[in-house]
């Protein structure tokens, strides 16, 4: 669909080779700038990370890959707990800044907090 829409526009040449989010570009490019890099991580309104593995540790991808020696893995831990699996240990607290509304709001100053302490 994104090649057909850039094929679409006149003077726009573009070859899409990936699609990539936030956290496995950052991981990308951290070990392009240098080979030391372990993880790549994203701390904003969101808040993910991404670390290299080795394809022979990974026990969920079923099959043969060859010539694959390792791949990025993201991790998508925004989401983690979504599903209710740990409500058991919520404290009040917890519970009230999971409102919609509420909630909002304290992301949007924890992500500027944050931002600004990393910052310094």
């Amino acid at each position: 669909m994104l090649k057909h829409a850039f094929s679409k526009q006149k003077g726009v040449n573009v070859d899409v080779v990936a699609i990539i989010d936030d956290v496995t570009g950052t991981m990308m490019m951290g070990s392009y700038l240098d080979k030391r890099s372990a993880i790549g991580m994203i701390l904003g309104t969101g808040c993910n990370a991404a670390y290299f593995e080795r394809v022979e540790r990974i026990v969920k991808w079923e099959g043969k890959h060859p010539g694959i020696d390792e791949v990025i893995i993201d991790i998508e831990w925004g989401a983690f707990g979504d599903n209710g699996v740990l409500d058991f240990m919520k404290t009040e607290i917890d519970k009230d800044v999971d409102q919609p509304l509420f909630s909002l709001t304290i992301l949007r100053l924890k992500s500027f907090l944050l931002e600004n302490i990393l910052v310094i």
